[in-house]
């Protein structure tokens, strides 16, 4: 948090004039939906008594209110329940609703600056359900979330195989964990946008000389157009696995990277086109496809982590 944050938030120095968006809000106090201001000398909270709507009343956005941030990696960091805009501004806490809502509170709308806040009221829309269960329990009933999140369990087995330094998978980006999130809309560019960056972190990170150093150590021929996932089942086989688990472990990882060769490589192409209404009819929508395969993913991670991690 920067030094104008601290002394924004404590009303210190804050600048005559400063101008506070409207948005349309759950009044919970009055157990209503009405449009208010974050203006904080406008919002109550529970410790004093006032008629005004308290500064944690929710907020909601249509999804591609996240769009911009996710464009600008390098100008913002998005992460699961917070974004920063590098020496300007950050939101402390938003999340995504099972209608697809983002949302955040009235409060921490105050602390942007005007011209973010009027960004954000553009996509402001009355709430089409509650807020997350996963807001509603860390925000409000002040326990731990263990709900289990496959992209953030994917990343985080991850980040540790990188920082044991095994031999046979490798952190290509140092950012490459900051740029994959969950696709939120319901649009196939972003679904597509965010395959591209999951086969960027995962499949790219397969070390093809360890692999291939490894097929030859147990006996096994090597053909020198096999890629990593090819090298990877015949590791497998090596080990001693058979079929159905080595389907079961690298399965998952090939449709990752086949999905990004066909939709975010030729998204206009017929193939693409019938692969996204088979998932579609499959999955109902981008965001719930996203998360099974991150799901698959990261058990193929964990197994792999286990057969091949003690495995010079």
């Amino acid at each position: 948090m920067s030094k104008e944050d601290v002394t924004r938030r404590h009303g210190i120095g804050e600048p005559k004039g400063r101008q506070y968006a409207t948005f349309i809000a759950h009044d919970w106090k009055h157990d209503t939906v009405r449009e208010c201001s974050c203006d904080p000398k406008l919002l109550g909270n529970y410790f004093v008594k006032s008629d005004l709507p308290y500064e944690i009343s929710p907020v909601f956005f249509r999804s591609e209110v996240l769009q911009t941030y996710k464009a600008d990696t390098d100008k913002y960091q998005l992460h699961d329940r917070s974004i920063t805009c590098r020496h300007a501004w950050h939101l402390e806490t938003y999340d995504v609703n099972e209608a697809g809502q983002i949302h955040t509170y009235l409060k921490y709308l105050s602390y942007l600056p005007y011209e973010e806040q009027m960004y954000w009221k553009s996509f402001n829309e009355a709430p089409k359900g509650p807020i997350s269960r996963r807001a509603f329990k860390t925000d409000f009933e002040g326990k731990w979330d263990h709900e289990y999140d496959p992209l953030q369990s994917l990343r985080r087995v991850l980040l540790e195989l990188h920082e044991s330094q095994v031999s046979w998978w490798t952190l290509r980006g140092s950012n490459l964990l900051e740029k994959v999130h969950y696709p939120v809309t319901k649009a196939a560019d972003e679904w597509a946008k965010e395959l591209h960056a999951l086969d960027k972190l995962v499949v790219e990170g397969f070390v093809t000389g360890d692999l291939r150093a490894r097929v030859t150590n147990f006996g096994r021929s090597v053909d020198s157009r096999w890629k990593s996932l090819k090298l990877l089942e015949e590791v497998l086989r090596g080990l001693g696995s058979d079929e159905d688990q080595v389907r079961e472990i690298v399965g998952p990882l090939r449709n990752l990277n086949s999905l990004r060769s066909k939709i975010s490589g030729h998204a206009s192409g017929k193939e693409a086109e019938r692969i996204k209404a088979e998932v579609l009819k499959k999955h109902k929508t981008y965001p719930s496809h996203f998360r099974n395969l991150c799901t698959q993913c990261d058990r193929a991670i964990h197994i792999l982590r286990t057969l091949l991690g003690s495995v010079r």
